[in-house]
């Protein structure tokens, strides 16, 4: 991935100088993966795993009607990349089990929403984490509350730039090259 991501950004490089003057690469969360040890992203990969086949076991044990299947996307990209920066804030324990319970999420929010939303007729759901931490609880809202529910979940995702520059302690970043 490293190679990949390197490859990437120099391969841009031609299109930057020539077509887009200016741009950057946007090479999604696996460039983080250098700047954390090599470990970080290999028991992110590994230990997101084992949180999903312990749940994905705990589904069959417990007789539910959905089994959901571990998928790599998830567990590469969602876990390693939680791995990379739990590493970082709390070190090695911290990206082990941080990636277990993002696999362990990934796996029981994702058989709650395919229940819920009747989505076993249709093949399943998607597993990434940012997609099951908020897309079931806003289905639920939107479900329940119909055009009220749509119209509370546009504000929240319109609210969450403002917050962010609000919160943010280095404010004169946001009007860098607006000037």
């Amino acid at each position: 991935v490293r190679m990949f991501v390197a490859e990437l950004t120099n391969s841009f490089q031609g299109i930057s100088n020539r077509i887009l003057p200016g741009s950057l690469p946007a090479v999604d969360c696996a460039a983080t993966y250098n700047f954390a040890p090599n470990n970080a992203v290999l028991f992110g990969f590994i230990f997101g795993a084992i949180g999903q086949f312990i749940t994905i076991l705990s589904l069959v044990v417990f007789k539910s009607p959905v089994l959901i299947i571990t998928g790599f996307v998830p567990v590469f990209f969602d876990n390693a990349t939680i791995a990379v920066f739990a590493n970082k804030r709390g070190g090695t324990k911290a990206a082990m089990i941080c990636s277990f319970v993002s696999g362990v999420l990934q796996v029981s929010i994702s058989a709650f929403a395919v229940m819920l939303f009747g989505l076993y007729k249709y093949g399943g759901w998607h597993g990434n984490i940012d997609f099951e931490l908020f897309w079931p609880w806003a289905g639920v809202l939107m479900k329940y509350l119909g055009f009220i529910g749509f119209v509370i979940i546009c504000f929240f995702f319109l609210a969450i730039p403002q917050l962010q520059y609000h919160f943010s302690k280095n404010k004169k970043d946001y009007n860098d090259g607006l000037e």
